[in-house]
Parts: C-alpha cells; sequence; structure tokens
C-alpha cells in the first residue's frame, strides 16, 4: 500500500510539473511567435 501511494503521488507530481510546464511554454508561443522564428 505504501509504495502505491509513493507512485500516485510521483504520477500526480509529474502530471502537474507537465502541465505547469505546458502552459509556460504555451504563454511564451504567445508572448513571440516561436514557429515563425523555426521556420525563418
Amino acid at each position: 500500500m505504501h509504495g502505491f501511494v509513493v507512485c500516485l503521488s510521483v504520477v500526480v507530481g509529474l502530471t502537474v510539473l507537465n502541465r505547469l510546464y505546458t502552459r509556460s511554454q504555451i504563454s511564451s508561443l504567445r508572448r513571440r511567435p516561436f514557429s515563425s522564428e523555426l521556420a525563418g
């Protein structure tokens, strides 16, 4: 049971970090177009 709780907490933490990282990436993309820099 303890291992399951640890695994669940790790999965939740990774999901939250992934969401925050994706949100920061999206906000930075809105600030300055990153795709145009890659295309150019």
